[in-house]
């Protein structure tokens, strides 16, 4: 789950945009090794389950989170936002 920024939320060109997931895994034993990365359609933008950014262009973004566990599973998250 994204967590922040809520969908369809506003950033001035510049300003700081910071992401945060809150990974989940029904296995118990894989949610230590969750990991998550960030993408803008297949551009590689950051990890962790923190991380933010100032670079992006004006206009729509999606912004996929990507988790994986120690198992090698994903799922994905998406959020859209505005610049």
């Amino acid at each position: 789950e994204i967590t922040t920024p809520a969908e369809g939320d506003s950033f001035g060109q510049g300003k700081w945009v910071e992401f945060a997931a809150t990974p989940d895994d029904p296995d118990v034993e894989d949610r230590s090794g969750l990991q998550v990365e960030w993408y803008e359609g297949d551009t590689w933008l950051g990890k962790g389950r923190t991380f933010s950014v100032r670079n992006l262009k004006p206009g729509t973004h999606e912004i996929t989170a990507v988790v994986t566990d120690g198992g090698e599973l994903s799922s994905e998250a998406n959020v859209t936002i505005k610049v």
